[in-house]
């Protein structure tokens, strides 16, 4: 194999340019103007014909193409499908629509109906998958031994005090840590080097930093820089050139490999060829790719959340996937960094459902929306905070609640009430509630509440959505709707506080009326293939006609991503006033 390291590459120039790539790891604008009608695709259960004729009522009232039904085969008695179930009758239905259309590539939304489950069931491994997956932690173990004896030589070269013990565990959080004292110290590396290199030394040392950079991000890494510098006509370009091709050939041969399954032989072929193109950490990565594809624990997902990622062909299912709609993920490159390319430029879809208790409530929800948009939502806002402070890991998300209470209090003449008691709103307490968001009363809904028509709220609490049909459930989810909110959003089982979207970030975007109730939630959730499902009419824009916040009021400009910022004003040519 060709191996080529930039040695004529100033010293310089070479960490920039690294600096720069690392930096511009992005991914594929999402559309900037509100969803459209003709950009959602109408998921019903073709076994029950009233989901049917609630997606051909919502068609009719949105004005959606007809075109834009897809049926899907399920128990309509049934709020959980097995995953062999979703894999057979229901992913591959949506996917072969979308691809014998020919507005499939655009469409931005699946919207799902009463009718479906609103629960995937979790996986079975095989008795193979279990073998191979103690093996590939043995793996695991060796490969963080090495990669931590090799950071920790990078911090010699870059002078910085050396950690004394390696990671104990083999687990992702490991490869985290050490990957991240691996950037400090490379960053540093290159400044120490700089730094000798006027004095007329520290060639020995570049020489040994960009090894350490090859072995642990890989051939790709080091040529891809060296092909960005160097000249077409010179010498070195053809030797680059075969480089790249290498490297090429690799990438086609690693995904014939790992379409042949988890558990064939020849996926210990694909390793090697991924630790030659990318290194110690790509190494490390497919192994822990491949030991939580073979896990059972943590695999049942939403409906919804998990036919967001119908386009995408590999994904592991214990726990979740970073959802790359949301703007947080967005501005992290660490975790933009942790996906395959493939999955860097698959579409990712907004999921949203119109369901209920009942048809009538589903249907009301239809109704509601699209009569609240023509004078706007009116009513008061209800924040129930309990008034957290010191190191708990819940004080984030209750802060997040005051902090939401003071961005309207301060922007907005919303009327508003926070509570910041450790209880929850008293029954009857809240009349006139347009929008609400609290915590933490665990399905034990508290009917607290007189909604307007088009109200939207959500209640952080674990299992709320578990059912929304069972006629002894008391989870928040279903008894909302019930009491007429037109839109909501909960987990189908314990979906770990952070996969709730935060209040400032959801309620603040809906509250600038730019954007439809899809779009809000897809923007503010952080994961797919896990627990969360929204449900409502996702063209819904309760605060179009006059929003009472601005875009740059709620979210800082660094984290607005570029094709949602304000243009930037024209410069006015001065005028003479002669």
């Amino acid at each position: 194999m060709v191996i080529v390291t930039p040695s004529s590459l100033p010293i310089r120039l070479f960490f920039s340019v690294l600096l720069a790539m690392t930096a511009g790891l992005s991914l594929p604008a999402a559309a900037a103007e509100p969803l459209r009608p003709d950009q959602l695709l109408l998921v019903y259960n073709r076994d029950d014909a009233r989901s049917r004729e609630l997606a051909e009522y919502y068609a009719k009232a949105r004005s959606v193409p007809i075109d834009r039904l897809c049926g899907v085969r399920a128990n309509a008695n049934a709020e959980e499908i097995s995953r062999e179930h979703f894999d057979r009758f229901i992913r591959p239905a949506v996917r072969a629509y979308l691809e014998s259309q020919p507005f499939g590539r655009n469409i931005r939304c699946l919207v799902l109906f009463y009718g479906l489950p609103i629960r995937v069931g979790p996986k079975k491994p095989t008795a193979a998958e279990q073998s191979v997956a103690r093996q590939l932690e043995e793996e695991l173990k060796k490969g963080l031994t090495e990669l931590a004896a090799v950071v920790s030589r990078l911090e010699e070269l870059a002078g910085e005090a050396v950690p004394q013990s390696a990671p104990a565990a083999a687990d992702e959080p490991s490869l985290a840590a050490l990957l991240s004292r691996y950037e400090r110290a490379r960053v540093a590396a290159g400044q120490r080097i700089d730094a000798l290199r006027r004095d007329g030394k520290g060639q020995e040392e570049f020489g040994q930093t960009v090894a350490i950079i090859q072995a642990v991000e890989g051939v790709a890494r080091v040529v891809a820089i060296a092909a960005a510098n160097t000249p077409q006509a010179s010498e070195n370009a053809v030797q680059v050139e075969k480089a790249v091709e290498q490297i090429q050939a690799n990438e086609a041969r690693i995904r014939e490999l790992f379409d042949k399954g988890l558990t064939d032989p020849s996926r210990a072929q694909a390793r090697q060829l991924i630790r030659y193109n990318h290194g110690l950490a790509g190494y490390l990565r497919s192994l822990l790719h491949d030991i939580a594809s073979s896990r059972a624990d943590e695999t049942t997902a939403s409906l919804d959340s998990e036919l967001s990622l119908v386009w995408w062909d590999d994904y592991i299912l214990y726990r979740w996937v970073p959802n790359l709609l949301s703007w947080n993920v967005r501005a992290n490159p660490g975790v933009l960094a942790g996906l395959t390319p493939r999955q860097r430029q698959a579409p990712v879809l907004m999921a949203c459902r119109i369901d209920g208790p009942t048809l009538s409530v589903a249907r009301r929800i239809i109704d509601d929306s699209i009569a609240v948009e023509k004078t706007g939502l009116q009513g008061k806002v209800y924040l129930d905070a309990r008034g957290l402070s010191g190191d708990d890991g819940l004080v984030p998300y209750d802060q997040n609640l005051r902090d939401l209470a003071a961005l309207l209090a301060r922007l907005t003449d919303l009327p508003l009430k926070l509570d910041v008691e450790p209880g929850v709103f008293r029954p009857r307490s809240c009349p006139n509630a347009a929008l609400y968001c609290g915590w933490y009363s665990l399905r034990q809904y508290v009917d607290a509440f007189d909604f307007v028509p088009g109200a939207v709220g959500y209640h952080m609490a674990s299992f709320e959505a578990i059912s929304i049909k069972a006629p002894a459930e008391r989870g928040w989810v279903k008894a909302l709707l019930n009491d007429g909110v037109a839109a909501t959003l909960g987990s189908v089982a314990e979906p770990y506080l952070q996969a709730f979207p935060k209040p400032r970030d959801f309620f603040g975007l809906l509250l600038t009326g730019q954007f439809t109730l899809a779009e809000c939630f897809a923007y503010t959730t952080d994961f797919n293939s896990w627990m969360m499902l929204l449900i409502g009419d996702p063209l819904y824009r309760p605060f179009a006609v006059n929003p009472p916040l601005k875009l740059e009021q709620v979210f800082p400009s660094e984290r607005i991503p570029p094709e949602f910022r304000p243009a930037p004003a024209a410069t006015q040519p001065a005028t003479s006033t002669k």
